[in-house]
C-alpha cells in the first residue's frame, strides 16, 4: 500500500455527530508535492479498503466522499520525506491547504473548519515549544553519528537525555493547548499520542477532570479515562493484576511460580517485533534462569495453534499463558497497554519494579534488582 500511495490519508472518523452518511467535499490546494503523490482516504484506521484514491498535484483539486461521522483523521505523507499527522474532516465543503515546505513539522497550513484550525494551532504551539530541544537533539544525534568507541557511550547517553526531555515536554504542550481551547476534543487525541502516557497518567486524569463535561463524556473521553485509570494499576510499586488465561496444557496462572525477580513479556505470535525480541530473550533466560529469575509470557493471541507454534519454533522454554481472547482479553489494560510487545518486572509478591522495558534495558534492570540491598549482610 505504501509503495502505491505515497500520500495516505487515513480517516478513522471516530467521534461525534450523526450516524447517517454525510456528503463531504474536500477542496485541496497542495504545494511542493512529488509528481507521483497519491491521496487515499480510508473510513477507519484499520480499514484496508479506501473510499477514495486520487493523485495529488500542486494545484487546486476537489474530492467528493461520504462520511458516516465527522471527526479526526490521520495523514501519512510520503512526499519529500515521511510524515504522519492528524486532520479534521466534517460534512459539507471544507478547504485544506498543504505545504510540504512549511517551516513547521505540520504541513497543513489552512483549514476552513474551526476544528482543523485548532489542530494547526496545536502543532505550531508544539513547534515553538520544542525548537530549543530539537536543536539540541539534532546536535546530539550528529555527535553520536561521529562518535568513536571511546566516546560512543557518553554520546548515546546525551542523545537519550534529549529524547526523554522532548517526550516530557508533550504534557506541558497539551496542558497549554487545553487551556486555550478547553472545548476541543483534539486535546484527548494528542493525550493518546504521548509516548509517556503511562508515566503521566495521574497528571492527564487531573487535566481531563478540568475539561468541560461534554468533552469528558465524549466517546473518546470515556475511553481515555478508563485507559488512564487502568494504567495507574501498572505503575511502579503497584501490585500487578491477575493474569487471565492458562498455559498450553490448560493450567491457570499460579503466583507460586514467581521468583525474586520476574520478567513479564506481553506479546503476540504474528508481531514481527515480538518475534525479533524472542531471540534475545532466549539468550537472557539461559543466563538468568538459575539466578532466582523467572520469565513469564502472556500472549494476546486468538488462535492457539499460532501461539503454540511460535513457542516451539522460537524455543521459548519459560512459562506461557493466554486466554486466547485477543483484543477482548482483560490482560489488555490490566497488564499492558494497547501496544505490543510490552515488558515489565515484578518482585516475588507481584509488585511492579519497572515497566515498559526494551530488550536492551532488561539485563541492567535484572542486575539492579538482583543486587543485595544496601546494608544487607552477605
Amino acid at each position: 500500500m505504501k509503495s502505491a500511495s505515497p500520500l495516505i490519508l487515513l480517516l478513522f472518523v471516530s467521534v461525534l455527530l450523526t450516524s447517517c452518511d454525510k456528503k463531504a467535499v474536500l477542496k485541496v490546494k497542495g504545494t511542493g508535492f512529488d509528481y507521483n503523490a497519491v491521496v487515499s482516504i480510508f473510513p477507519t484506521v484499520n480499514s484496508s479498503k479506501p473510499i477514495l484514491v486520487k493523485s495529488l498535484k500542486s494545484e487546486k483539486q476537489e474530492y467528493s466522499l461520504r462520511l458516516k461521522k465527522s471527526g479526526y483523521g490521520r495523514v501519512e505523507l510520503n512526499s519529500n520525506g515521511n510524515r504522519s499527522f492528524w486532520i479534521y474532516l466534517g460534512e459539507g465543503v471544507q478547504e485544506i491547504n498543504f505545504d510540504i515546505k512549511t517551516r513547521f513539522d505540520y504541513p497543513v497550513t489552512y483549514s476552513s473548519s474551526s476544528e482543523g484550525q485548532e489542530i494547526i494551532n496545536f502543532y505550531q504551539l508544539e513547534a515553538k515549544a520544542l525548537q530549543a530541544v530539537k536543536d539540541s537533539l539534532q546536535l546530539a544525534k550528529e555527535t553520536l553519528n561521529k562518535s568513536t568507541s571511546e566516546t560512543v557511550v557518553a554520546a548515546a547517553n546525551n542523545y537519550n537525555h534529549w529524547v526523554e526531555l522532548k517526550d516530557k515536554q508533550h504534557y506541558n504542550i497539551v496542558k497549554d493547548f487545553s487551556q486555550k481551547y478547553p472545548n476541543s476534543l483534539f486535546t484527548l487525541i494528542v493525550i493518546q499520542d504521548d509516548n509517556l502516557l503511562a508515566q503521566n497518567g495521574k497528571d492527564y486524569l487531573q487535566l481531563i477532570s478540568r475539561l468541560p463535561e461534554e468533552v469528558r463524556d465524549s466517546f473518546v473521553g470515556k475511553e481515555l479515562i478508563a485507559q488512564l485509570s487502568e494504567s495507574l494499576g501498572r505503575e511502579i510499586g503497584s501490585k500487578m493484576a491477575v493474569v487471565s488465561g492458562t498455559d498450553p496444557q490448560g493450567n491457570a496462572f499460579d503466583a507460586k511460580i514467581l521468583k525474586k525477580v520476574n520478567l513479564f513479556i506481553c506479546w503476540v505470535s504474528y508481531d514481527d517485533t515480538s518475534r525479533e525480541n524472542n531471540e534475545a530473550l532466549v539468550a537472557l533466560y539461559k543466563e538468568y534462569k538459575d539466578r532466582d529469575v523467572e520469565f513469564i509470557g502472556v500472549s494476546l493471541d486468538k488462535h492457539k495453534a499460532w501461539w503454540t507454534t511460535v513457542i516451539k519454533d522460537d524455543k521459548l522454554t519459560w512459562p506461557q499463558y493466554s486466554d486466547l481472547l485477543h483484543a477482548k482479553s482483560p490482560n489488555f489494560g490490566r497488564l499492558c497497554p494497547q501496544r505490543l510487545p510490552y515488558m515489565f518486572l515484578t518482585d516475588k509478591e507481584g509488585n511492579i519494579l519497572s515497566q515498559d522495558l526494551g530488550v536492551k534495558n532488561i539485563e541492567l534492570d535484572l542486575e539492579t534488582y538482583l543486587a543485595p540491598k544496601s546494608g544487607s549482610i552477605l
